[in-house]
């Protein structure tokens, strides 16, 4: 559930402090960054990149108890697992990310929620590293006045809507565009490409998409979570 924010935009923001910079402001009004940032992948070339802004949250609220890797909230503000991935039907994946308190900046992900309850899976935090042995007891740090907010994953498909933005491939087997994915527990220097994806347009709408280059019998793979603690590398193969 999400509640109605007073939005400031960067350029309102940047003439307020041009033009006013010396005077007193009273009853300033703080509101969270907002807006996008525009990157460019040149022709013909390899092109690294992070995401790094954050998708809009999908609610908010304090913690009332942490057990296990479960959450309680004091309202049932929920529908069952509507947080909870189902091809076709609910395409989002969602994340728990902590705003206030000891895990401030952690993130679990959402495997299922009640009415008032959400579970979180206790072994992939975008902040710990792979080989932390008590990421439990982390989620169990959680207080009843710790903050935290419900947000969507970025995806191949809504960082790139139907291809938008990146070279979209009309030949499977011989592409204009790829995204590069690295395996971030490997061990290593100079490594090479774990996944790569590319945007197909075919002739026939329905089998458009994003998929596996190297496997396209694992057909659509829209909904591929793109994390925010790492990088990728755009392949433009194309004169564009």
């Amino acid at each position: 559930m999400m509640k109605p924010t007073k939005i400031i935009t960067a350029f309102s923001a940047v003439a307020a402090c041009s033009f006013f910079a010396l005077a007193p402001i009273a009853n300033a009004e703080v509101t969270a960054p907002v807006g996008y940032v525009k990157l460019t992948f040149n022709a013909e070339s390899d092109t690294p990149f992070s995401i790094p802004m954050n998708r809009p949250k999908a609610y908010s609220a304090q913690v009332v108890s942490v057990s296990g890797n479960e959450i309680t909230i004091s309202a049932d503000d929920f529908t069952a697992n509507e947080f909870v991935y189902l091809d076709g039907t609910q395409n989002e994946k969602y994340y728990v990310l902590f705003t206030t308190g000891i895990l401030e900046g952690r993130s679990f992900d959402v495997t299922a929620n009640g009415t008032n309850t959400v579970t979180v899976d206790p072994d992939h935090n975008e902040d710990i590293p792979a080989n932390e042995t008590d990421i439990q007891t982390q989620i169990n740090d959680a207080l009843a006045t710790d903050n935290f907010e419900i947000r969507p994953h970025w995806t191949l498909n809504t960082l790139f809507p139907a291809g938008e933005g990146f070279s979209i491939s009309t030949d499977f087997f011989n592409p204009d565009g790829l995204l590069l994915t690295r395996n971030q527990t490997s061990i290593g220097i100079n490594l090479s490409a774990d996944i790569l994806y590319l945007y197909f347009d075919s002739s026939t709408d329905s089998q458009d998409g994003w998929y596996n280059a190297e496997d396209p019998g694992a057909l659509l793979q829209n909904d591929v979570v793109l994390r925010s603690d790492t990088f990728f590398v755009n392949r433009n193969q194309s004169t564009t």
